[in-house]
């Protein structure tokens, strides 16, 4: 619904830049000799929509291929994953929900009687992330050297120490099932609380970001009326 929103805030001022103020810029022009600013910026703007239109949606839909045929390939799948991970905002969000996945995965699967390689393995396929994937497959192997697997995972940025320390403590006890079970409660309690927070915070700053745009061209049409 909040996509909608902004959609059709966007949708609306494309429209009225590329239709509807060239004719209103039209007869202002006419009434003045010099426009204020904000007006000549909006109808360089709205000049610039109405001409080059077409080629903005021929443009939009060129990029938009791109972009998916380069998430087909594995260097952009890769760089695309790795890139969420980082984001400011929703990287957190991501990164709970790989390591809530991959915590809850493996240890129902070891809890359930699976040995620690197949269990890995099933767990690599289902974390629907790129370098989760390929930092797991590095782990499984190491681990099938005999390492455990705390000692593989401390050696990847993303996932916490202290998740670390809870998994080698989990081997050391014989309750790894359980610790695992626990570190994905509590990376799923973190998802749902970051997650709520980004909804609600999200509304908001749609309404501004249309109320913004709203109240530019509103302003920039005024403008020359007062100063009439």
């Amino acid at each position: 619904i909040k996509d909608g929103v902004l959609f059709m805030g966007i949708a609306t001022t494309f429209v009225l830049l590329a239709f509807v103020l060239p004719s209103l810029f039209g007869m202002l022009q006419g009434m003045m000799d010099v426009l204020p600013l904000p007006t000549r910026i909006l109808l360089g703007i709205s000049t610039a929509s109405k001409a080059y239109w077409p080629w903005a949606l021929v443009s939009a839909g060129a990029v938009v291929a791109g972009f998916r045929f380069w998430l087909r390939t594995e260097t952009g799948r890769l760089a695309w994953d790795s890139w969420k991970l980082r984001m400011p905002v929703l990287g957190g969000v991501y990164r709970a929900s790989a390591l809530g996945r991959f915590a809850r995965t493996l240890g129902t699967l070891t809890r359930s009687g699976v040995s620690i390689l197949p269990a890995l393995e099933i767990v690599r396929k289902t974390l629907g992330n790129r370098l989760f994937e390929r930092s797991i497959e590095r782990v499984a192997e190491e681990t099938r050297g005999g390492d455990s697997l705390a000692g593989p995972l401390r050696k990847l940025p993303f996932f916490p120490s202290t998740l670390v320390q809870m998994i080698a403590v989990g081997e050391e006890t014989g309750k790894l099932d359980e610790m695992l079970l626990r570190i994905a409660t509590g990376q799923e309690r973190l998802m749902r609380g970051r997650s709520r927070t980004l909804i609600s915070l999200l509304a908001p700053a749609l309404i501004l970001v249309v109320g913004a745009m709203v109240g530019f061209i509103v302003i920039a049409l005024l403008l020359p009326i007062f100063k009439m």
